[in-house]
């Protein structure tokens, strides 16, 4: 998920930017909210401390697990389910995987061209190899995938321990944080649904018959034989 949410290029001047609409206005919000480090800083938190709970799991006479378990597990009767690899678990760990690696593959397709503002080169080409042979816009597709499936892995697979510690679900403050990380997630998801038809116009206007051509043969935006 941090791989997914750091430009693999620079950000480009704010005049090189375009904002046809309020649309990309509002993805652009999203992005800096998605890549300014907060919601990165939400996974490797919740990370490092699952990582914490399974280590101290398999030494839980000792004081350093007996600190640390009463500290960063409030339901200490759930507390030797973190970690458990269920149905839920790796079906969300597999969506994520496979979303960022596709997303990652965009990112090296399009090259210095993969920016996350809205923006066309003098010297753009139109990109049609790889995953763009598949579908119109594999990183939004893989983006998308990889939230998902965090979010399963997150809130809702057994053995997580943001479901597991009766901390993040069950205190006020912990509710907070998910409901924030959600609506983050939920935002970003549909920021890019409606970025789709601005890219997709500037790409006609800009690149006109190639575009249409490709369009044609290439017929879906996000999920092949779906959108």
């Amino acid at each position: 998920m941090s791989l997914s949410a750091t430009p693999p290029n620079g950000e480009l001047p704010k005049e090189q930017h375009i904002i046809p609409d309020w649309r990309e206005r509002f993805t652009r919000r999203c992005v800096e909210q998605k890549s300014d480090g907060c919601s990165q800083w939400m996974y490797w938190v919740a990370g490092a401390v699952e990582i914490i709970i399974i280590i101290t799991s398999y030494y839980p006479a000792t004081q350093v697990a007996r600190f640390l378990g009463h500290h960063l597990h409030a339901d200490q009767a759930r507390i030797d389910r973190v970690g458990q690899v269920t149905y839920l678990f790796l079906v969300g760990n597999t969506m994520t995987f496979l979303g960022t690696i596709l997303r990652l593959h965009s990112y090296r397709t399009l090259g210095k061209y993969f920016t996350f503002e809205l923006a066309l080169f003098r010297d753009h080409s139109l990109v049609v190899s790889g995953p763009y042979s598949i579908i119109r816009h594999p990183s939004y597709s893989g983006l998308v995938l990889s939230i998902i499936g965090a979010f399963i892995n997150a809130f809702l697979a057994d053995g997580s321990w943001t479901k597991e510690s009766g901390i993040v679900l069950e205190t006020t403050m912990g509710l907070v944080w998910a409901v924030i990380w959600t609506m983050i997630a939920v935002a970003v998801i549909l920021s890019l649904l409606l970025r789709i038809p601005s890219e997709e116009r500037l790409l006609r206007q800009r690149f006109g018959d190639d575009w249409e051509q490709w369009a044609r043969k290439v017929r879906y935006r996000l999920v092949p034989g779906i959108y």
